[in-house]
């Protein structure tokens, strides 16, 4: 049976251009009546206008729940026609068939797709507008492209949003409204990227995210309230960054937080306060300075969590130190934990300070050298020797009793000293002809 369909594809594929084509092979995958999609568009065409491929008896385009990539697939874009002629289905996977940019009309027609995966292909641009039409999108799939950002409304028109996965990228930073329509999203995936900093706009409107991974990025603190909008949040994983203090006031309240991770860190201090406005019960710390190992405590107290972070603890008051809850005067206590907030800031401010001079003196190198070799090539050229240059200067050539009553006009001119001129005579000899006209004149 599997033989025969090979067959049966092969003979389809060759029937049309072997160079542009689209063909869908039918079939029943999983229950769903789905398009195994074929498309061969080396020369990014668009304006498709059929899709060859025989149905199912008793089927047509409307039955269609399910678009996915095929056995021969390449396009650097998605032919807006398939949208356009299988306009119920809910399912389109486009994995590995090295996409490198979403259009405007790419799902222009699939209302009602609730799942697109986009993912292990090139794409470097996505449309604002990609996604317009898509307002029952639960699922997208972005992982492992080349995206650098994204444009801030692209998400604007997908408020049912529900798993959203951006890793493995190159993406540095984001708008910071991205996100501001997506009420819905109980999973976001940033990890492996090139996140330097966190914006807290980010996560403002995300209130019923459950899961947040920003691991494997390049961020090296948390500001405060960034996650404080967060008040569904169950897990977040922090892991494979250049932290080195959790404080608090990153995070406010959120009671239902269970799970963080912050395996593969620098991490040197921990706010004890954190179990105080975090409900977490799972800490993994694994490769870090103040502690190294992994901690369950489900109890009340969280007595063995306690007694694990102890010394990540200690550090922190010893660097931060709080003030008693009992202080008299709070408002005085308030501004040394400002005033210590500030310090940290300052810190990390020095720090990016230094890798921004190191980047410039980088910088500087390059341009020297680049000056040095430029000024070698001109040294270069000022040593080589002088060549002679000689140019000759020729008259229009003249009519015959012209030429019989006037001397040709030749200039030889030379630059080296030791050249001569050279005379009329020995450049055009006059003829015989010419001497006896001249005698008789």
């Amino acid at each position: 049976m599997c033989l025969k369909i090979v067959i049966l594809l092969f003979i389809a594929i060759s029937s049309v251009s072997s160079q542009e084509f689209l063909f869908c092979l039918y079939g029943n995958v999983n229950e769903t009546y789905t398009c195994s999609i074929n498309i061969g568009n080396p020369f990014e065409k668009l304006d498709f206008t059929h899709i060859n491929g025989t149905h199912w008896p008793g089927y047509n385009d409307d039955d269609v729940l399910a678009v996915i990539t095929g056995y021969s697939t390449s396009s650097i874009n998605i032919p807006p026609i398939i949208c356009n002629k299988f306009q119920n289905t809910e399912t389109l996977s486009y994995r590995s068939m090295g996409l490198g940019i979403i259009l405007n009309e790419a799902f222009a027609g699939c209302t009602k797709v609730k799942s697109i995966d986009l993912s292990n292909n090139r794409i470097t641009l996505v449309d604002e507008n990609s996604f317009i039409e898509n307002v029952m999108l639960e699922k997208l799939h972005f992982g492992s492209n080349e995206l650098v950002s994204l444009p801030e409304s692209v998400f604007l028109n997908v408020p049912n949003l529900v798993h959203l996965y951006l890793e493995k990228n190159n993406i540095s930073d984001l708008p910071a409204d991205i996100f501001k329509s997506q009420e819905n999203v109980k999973e976001l995936n940033l990890n492996n990227n090139q996140l330097t900093n966190l914006k807290s706009e980010w996560f403002d409107n995300l209130k019923s995210l459950n899961i947040l991974r920003l691991g494997s990025n390049t961020f090296e603190m948390i500001p405060d309230n960034t996650f404080k909008g967060l008040t569904s949040l169950q897990q977040v994983f922090l892991d494979g960054n250049n932290l080195e203090y959790i404080h608090s006031a990153s995070f406010g309240r959120l009671p239902k937080l269970e799970v963080m991770n912050y395996m593969n860190n620098q991490i040197k201090a921990i706010d004890a306060r954190i179990l105080n406005v975090t409900g977490v019960s799972v800490m993994i710390m694994l490769g870090n300075v103040c502690a190294n190992g992994f901690i369950n405590d489900n109890s009340t107290g969280r007595d063995q969590m306690r007694a694990f972070l102890a010394q990540c603890f200690d550090k922190y008051e010893e660097l931060f130190p709080s003030c008693p809850d009992e202080n008299v005067n709070e408002r005085v206590c308030k501004l040394e934990d400002e005033n210590r907030e500030l310090l940290f800031k300052t810190e990390t401010l020095a720090r990016e300070k230094q890798e921004l001079e190191r980047k410039l003196d980088d910088q500087v190198k390059v341009f020297n050298a680049a000056i040095m070799n430029l000024q070698n090539q001109i040294n270069e050229l000022r040593v080589l020797p002088t060549t002679t240059t000689t140019t000759t200067t020729i008259a229009p050539s003249t009519t015959k009793e012209e030429t019989s009553t006037s001397a040709s006009f030749i200039e030889c001119e030379t630059s080296t000293s030791d050249s001569s001129t050279l005379t009329q005579e020995s450049i055009l000899p006059t003829s015989a002809s010419d001497s006896s006209t001249n005698k008789q004149m």
